[in-house]
């Protein structure tokens, strides 16, 4: 039994539904925490079947994953795929399947006492999420950002390293707020949103549209529906 293992005698076994790099920092977040123990990860892909990703060997796809919950016992697990649609999806129907979705905190992340943050969400090493906010399901608060006060967090959203979330920020979910971009108080931006990297967004943004710059402009309209 090497050391990490000893350590973590008393951790509960859970699993890793992805197997790219944002899964091995989660994976490592939730070596930090000290509460789950990953014993494999799982991958739809059937090439990376057999592949060792930080330490964790890719079991195979939901099948392999259902094989191992009866076999086993383990139902505890975490969605740790980068694409916000494909994750809040996976999520759901793991949920829907009877998988309990873990929540993972970096022990250097700083959250508030009266902050909510739901199943399946991740909070990376050095974040912060003050008082009053509300992060929802599969949501990914990553390296190093600011959540402020009373924000309220969408479900499969991701807050990318070094964003600002400033007080009453709203964020829908599935929406991407990129690297280093910065949210003034109180703005709304919708779901299914792409706020690009240093981005200052200083308005309420609509849903599925991009938005870039100083200040943040719409690129990118949605696509009109489809017959």
């Amino acid at each position: 039994m090497d050391a990490a293992r000893a350590a973590c005698q008393s951790c509960r076994p859970a699993f890793i539904y992805g197997s790219g790099g944002h899964a091995k920092v989660v994976a490592e977040v939730i070596a930090a925490e000290g509460v789950y123990e990953v014993r494999f990860l799982i991958d739809d892909c059937p090439a990376k079947v057999g592949e060792v990703v930080g330490g964790h060997t890719v079991m195979g796809g939901r099948g392999a994953l259902r094989q191992l919950r009866d076999r086993d016992g383990i139902r505890h697990g975490i969605v740790a795929i980068g694409n916000e649609r494909t994750r809040h999806t996976i999520a759901l129907e793991l949920e829907s399947e009877g998988f309990d979705l873990l929540t993972a905190v970096h022990p250097s992340a700083q959250i508030s006492p009266s902050a909510r943050v739901g199943r399946g969400t991740v909070v990376m090493a050095g974040a912060v999420v003050n008082a009053g906010s509300r992060i929802g399901l599969g949501a990914v608060i990553n390296t190093r950002c600011s959540v402020d006060h009373d924000c309220d967090i969408g479900d499969a959203a991701q807050i990318a390293p070094g964003a600002t979330l400033c007080g009453v920020v709203r964020v829908g979910a599935r929406t991407f707020v990129g690297a280093g971009a910065t949210v003034i108080p109180g703005v709304t931006i919708g779901a299914d949103v792409i706020v690009g990297a240093g981005a200052v967004v200083i308005r309420d943004v609509p849903d599925g549209v991009t938005v870039v710059g100083v200040p943040a402009r719409v690129i990118k309209s949605p696509e009109p529906p489809r017959d």
